[in-house]
């Protein structure tokens, strides 16, 4: 009995609770790693760029959109934007677009948007979806022309449509 503790009421071996208290230790540290915000466990991303018109906006949405890169923007309107260029507090209009699509098309949009976009450096941030419906998710691969794996089943669950 000297190996054995009582915890919640059950008695369990001392080596395997210590396990167990590693174990969860280990993997929420891990969680926080940049490993864990990599493609290896975020799939979806929410992507936002800044352009300086509509027509940039316009060309760079209908690009990613009709080419099946993202599965939908939003494009929002007229907003205003303060940064420090130079040593001057600048005060610009821009456009907004947020796009939903998967972690492994950033570099393909990041290029695609530098092609297009008429700043040498213009905003694009990648924000991890960490929870998402899976309706939703199913909507994204659908839209993205993509086969979505039900790994517990290991079974298709959408086909190319």
């Amino acid at each position: 009995m000297t190996n054995s503790v009582e915890y919640e009421g059950c008695l369990i071996d001392k080596l395997y609770k210590n396990f167990i208290i590693w174990f969860v230790f280990n993997f929420n540290k891990n969680k926080m790693t940049k490993e864990y915000q990599s493609k290896k466990y975020v799939k979806y991303i929410q992507i936002q760029i800044a352009c300086p018109n509509d027509e940039i906006a316009d060309r760079i949405a209908n690009y990613l959109v009709a080419n099946k890169i993202v599965a939908c923007i939003q494009i929002i309107p007229m907003s205003k934007s303060m940064y420090l260029w130079n040593w001057q507090i600048e005060i610009e209009n821009e456009i907004l677009l947020v796009a939903k699509t998967r972690w492994k098309y950033f570099s393909k949009i990041e290029k695609i948007v530098k092609e297009i976009h008429s700043s040498h450096n213009p905003e694009i941030i990648a924000l991890p979806i960490v929870k998402i419906s899976d309706d939703y998710a199913l909507k994204i691969d659908e839209a993205l022309w993509l086969k979505t794996i039900d790994f517990e089943d290991n079974k298709t669950i959408s086909d190319n449509k």
